[in-house]
């Protein structure tokens, strides 16, 4: 099955072609979308599936976004975009944190994987802005001292990947 990802991130779209794996194939379209400015990951997917569809009526594409909610307040999310690194380790270093990842299928379903985890000095070669902060539960490395297959073995994306995965398959 063919599906569009509409994404300009060489990485993100390395991770969902070893995600989704054999039985989709994963094409990938850049596509200029408003993002607004929304502490709710659900509202910010929402918005960008609409625009999208408007400009390429009846495809099937997917939209994902990952954003960090910090702290026990479940701060920033969506928004940690524009905050830098050094600024999340000053302000929140050993505070809680969720990574989620939120994916937006054309026809309107969202799928969401969320990985607890703790925010640590930065450790590691950044792929992804945050992942030198962000230590999963459960592990002693951060996102970036773990190998891509480490990681996506693990991560929100994944979790997020899987139950799009679940879902087409449903419907093929």
């Amino acid at each position: 099955m063919d599906i569009i990802f509409l994404t300009s991130n060489a990485n993100k779209l390395r991770e969902a072609q070893a995600i989704l794996g054999d039985g989709f194939k994963v094409l990938q379209q850049p596509i200029e979308l408003d993002e607004i400015q929304s502490n709710s990951a659900e509202e910010v997917i929402g918005h960008k599936i609409k625009e999208a569809r408007n400009k390429l009526p009846g495809a099937l594409f997917f939209i994902e976004d990952t954003c960090l909610y910090l702290g026990v307040d479940r701060e920033i999310g969506p928004l940690i975009k524009f905050l830098p690194n050094h600024r999340t380790v000053k302000a929140y270093l050993g505070e809680p944190a969720q990574a989620v990842c939120t994916i937006g299928l054309s026809s309107g379903e969202i799928f969401q994987g969320v990985i607890e985890g703790t925010i640590v000095a930065p450790r590691g070669e950044t792929k992804f802005q945050w992942d030198p902060l962000f230590m999963p539960e459960g592990y002693d490395k951060t996102f970036a001292e773990m190998s891509a297959e480490e990681k996506n073995a693990i991560s929100m994306r994944r979790l997020a990947f899987e139950k799009l995965r679940g879902y087409l398959e449903g419907v093929k």
